[in-house]
């Protein structure tokens, strides 16, 4: 070592030592011009390759730096790739995990579904219910078969003693939902728009009796006796309430008809900003007792109003 005069103990081979005799020599107290005298009967070819070798060494050092350095950089990028493969099989199992729970949820409520069919499948063949009754059972069971992978059609209930002619605009009819009478005015499909009193109704035709037909006989073996919840009306009116105190009304008139058997409620919002009407409708899209909803005719109020069909 030039700096400290004391030797390294190492060995590097093909690559000649150097003497540095004029640092040591001057280092031990020699005459400086005895020194540079010395120097200056050095051949310059000794003094070049005196240089070269200083500049190898350089490179050496230079170089195992490199080394170094190269080697901490890869040993770097093995921990951040065991790092990433780790993290990378954990999120793998936290995905099989989430997969699973949720087949089996899935499982679970297909299930829950397929005995929910089998229980209704059990009361339309048990009991001898009035129409109204059975047509709700009947709905109730297309609606969950329609959720199962491989639907049966539910078998109808006979209905004997009601006429089988077609109802028209004109004709008087008992609304069975709302237990009164009605004259119905339009056909629209599936569904008839219904005169009872002064409030004009729309009622699916299932519902609708011809007061013309004969009654059903009633069967001498006994009575069967339905309790039917009062009636709350087939329509609520939410406009100028918030929308927390709005879809509490909504909730709990939903609750009341589909317990009173009627088969929609008109649900008036006000069209205002759209913020209450996108509110309630939001809310039945999810609620357990609302099938389908539908804005309200031009003569009903437009946007103004939703008919919520209840299941």
């Amino acid at each position: 070592d030039p700096e400290t005069l004391s030797p390294t103990y190492k060995l590097t081979v093909g690559l000649p030592g150097r003497s540095n005799a004029f640092a040591i020599a001057q280092r031990l107290g020699l005459p400086r011009d005895i020194v540079e005298a010395a120097r200056r009967i050095v051949s310059p070819v000794d003094l070049r390759t005196e240089d070269m070798l200083t500049d190898i060494h350089r490179l050496r050092i230079q170089a195992a730096q490199a080394r170094d350095e190269a080697n901490a950089a890869r040993a770097e990028a093995e921990k951040l790739t065991r790092e990433l493969r780790e993290r990378l099989a954990a999120i793998e199992q936290e995905r099989r995990e989430i997969l699973e729970q949720a087949r089996e949820e899935a499982a679970a409520e297909l299930e829950a579904l397929r005995a929910e069919v089998r229980r209704l499948r059990r009361r339309l063949q048990a009991a001898a219910a009035p129409l109204e009754d059975t047509a709700a059972i009947e709905e109730a069971v297309e609606r969950l078969e329609a959720r199962l992978p491989e639907p049966e059609p539910a078998e109808p209930l006979p209905m004997p003693g009601v006429s089988q002619r077609p109802i028209r605009p004109g004709d008087t009819v008992r609304v069975r939902p709302l237990g009164a009478q009605g004259r119905v005015l339009e056909i629209h499909g599936e569904e008839a728009e219904v005169q009872v009193g002064r409030m004009r109704t729309r009622v699916g035709l299932a519902a609708l009796e011809p007061l013309a037909a004969a009654p059903p006989p009633l069967a001498e073996e006994g009575t069967i006796h339905i309790r039917v919840a009062p009636s709350p009306g087939v329509q609520i009116e939410v406009r100028g309430y918030t929308v927390e105190d709005a879809l509490e009304r909504v909730d709990r008139h939903l609750d009341a008809a589909f317990r009173a058997g009627l088969p929609w409620v008109r649900i008036i919002h006000g069209k205002g900003t759209g913020t209450l009407r996108r509110a309630v409708r939001e809310f039945l899209a999810d609620h357990p007792l609302v099938s389908s909803y539908e804005p309200g005719s031009d003569r009903e109020g437009g946007e103004g109003v939703t008919i919520a069909k209840l299941v």
